[in-house]
């Protein structure tokens, strides 16, 4: 999953179009639209803390929106991490910038033997 991704499954939950979200922010479609295409990957912070208010995420997807700027990551991980306050957030970054020798999990229980082992490894350093 991509921030355009992200940014297109907000705006559905939300029941928006392209246009009626775009009206309501005072910006163009097309924009919009080239955001969630990855046409255009790099929105200004301004324009995420308006999309962020817009969409009235809370703070956890907020976050989450931001971080995915730049990133693409597995859609269970960004399910595990919205749904799950237990998690901190610095885990979900860290497991999503992850690289994988071999096969990467691909089940929601595989992300949170992750989760766990990077909590682990986190709470041994501190």
């Amino acid at each position: 999953m991509t921030f355009g991704d992200l940014l297109k499954r907000f705006r559905e939950e939300r029941q928006l179009s392209l246009r009626e979200l775009a009206k309501l922010m005072g910006i163009d479609h097309a924009h919009l639209y080239r955001l969630e295409t990855g046409e255009k990957e790099s929105p200004s912070s301004e324009l995420l803390i308006t999309l962020s208010r817009t969409l009235k995420l809370d703070a956890r997807r907020s976050h989450i929106f931001r971080f995915m700027v730049g990133h693409s990551t597995d859609e269970q991980l960004i399910d595990i991490a919205i749904q799950n306050h237990d998690i901190p957030l610095v885990d979900f970054e860290s497991a999503a910038s992850m690289s994988f020798r071999g096969k990467r999990p691909n089940s929601k229980e595989a992300w949170v033997k992750v989760l766990n082992q990077i909590r682990e490894i986190r709470e041994e350093v501190e």
